[in-house]
């Protein structure tokens, strides 16, 4: 099984946590939110190896082959009182995406393979790194990308960056709540957004994921709401002056951040998805923020970056007492402080400054 991973994504610990901030109202649902699909050739036993091995490549959208299934595995019995869940995929394509759940575990073992913990008088081992369960979800060649954990720790849900190249849903569900076992749950796709990216849990259940693109890779893309039942009810923006402000400079929203006790959502736009899937005429960057006001999910403004090429991400500052955040710009090699309730001189509310030049050797490269 080895040869067929590549860890593209996350490593999700498994942290249990409780909701300390209030309760926030849920979007008004949308009628038609949400589709669910099973692959449009369907999984047929000794059907899936020679047809993925006779499909041609395709520029940007691929044939929806069946996924193969992964190959056995033996798991174990072990039960760590910490884990790993990795969010990832098979190298080829073809075989399933999946899960992986590991051991992590890490404490130096005693001459008895043992260490006592003081609390729970048991022996914790080191199993660092040990497998314990492959969970498979229905399709591949989803590029596994970003994982979030409900705040209960039960539920997970995994992106799929590039599932909307063989139509295919976008966001994959697995209850963990034997977290040695996790299974599958669900998965769905919203109707006007794909490319899945980051993902902020609810503190009432479900989840806030930004939508980088349309369904078909390009802007706008959305903010997708889902209910504790995991269930897309919304597709932000849903208002007319939000519409209007989403085709008027572009929105490809991939960095999230929500201060649920302000009252605050800050999202960062980065680039057109479908200006960098070959063949492309160019990519296309953006230079924006978006500050939302979480009750009602609107939008309040769009703050502007100065030839930013793109803003990677954003994230609030903890404890910061103007709940400044801080974001990355891509092009410019730069760190540039958000502050979400200062006005500009034309009475705009959000302030965007220069935080930090990370100098020559930073710009243009993304992972900053």
């Amino acid at each position: 099984m080895a040869s067929y991973l590549h860890f593209s994504s996350l490593v999700l610990g498994y942290l249990l946590a409780s909701a300390s901030a209030n309760p926030v109202p849920e979007a008004e649902p949308d009628p038609n939110p949400q589709v669910s699909l099973p692959p449009l050739i369907p999984s047929v036993p000794g059907f899936a190896d020679p047809l993925s091995s006779l499909t041609p490549p395709l520029p940007v959208l691929q044939v929806p082959t069946p996924p193969k299934d992964s190959p056995p595995f033996v798991g174990s019995n072990i039960k760590p009182k910490k884990i790993g869940y990795f969010w990832t995929g098979a190298g080829d394509n073809d075989h399933a995406d999946f899960l992986a759940t590991y051991s992590l575990d890490d404490v130096r073992p005693s001459p008895d393979y043992g260490i006592m913990d003081n609390c729970s008088q048991s022996i914790v081992q080191d199993t660092f790194g040990t497998f314990i369960w492959l969970t498979d979800v229905p399709t591949s060649g989803n590029s596994p990308h970003h994982l979030g954990s409900t705040l209960d720790g039960k539920t997970l849900v995994g992106g799929g960056l590039l599932s909307l190249l063989k139509t295919q849903d976008t966001a994959f569900y697995f209850d963990v709540s034997n977290p040695y076992r996790p299974k599958f749950k669900k998965s769905n796709r919203a109707l006007t957004a794909a490319i899945t990216d980051e993902i902020r849990a609810k503190p009432d259940g479900g989840f806030l994921i930004t939508y980088m693109g349309s369904a078909g890779g390009t802007s706008p893309g959305r903010l997708v709401e889902t209910d504790s039942d995991f269930n897309i009810i919304a597709q932000h923006p849903q208002d007319v002056d939000g519409n209007a402000n989403i085709f008027e400079d572009l929105f490809n929203p991939h960095g999230l951040s929500v201060d649920f006790d302000k009252n605050i959502i800050l999202t960062s736009d980065f680039i057109v998805p479908l200006s960098i899937l070959k063949p492309s005429l160019g990519k296309i960057s953006d230079n924006t923020l978006r500050l939302w006001n979480l009750a009602s999910r609107t939008i309040i403004s769009t703050i502007t970056i100065p030839n930013g090429g793109g803003i990677q991400d954003v994230k609030f500052i903890p404890g910061n007492k103007e709940s400044a955040a801080l974001a990355t710009a891509v092009h410019l090699g730069q760190i540039w402080i958000i502050y979400p309730f200062r006005t500009d001189p034309n009475g705009k509310q959000g302030v965007a400054e220069l935080f930090y030049d990370l100098g020559p050797k930073a710009r243009d490269q993304v992972a900053i």
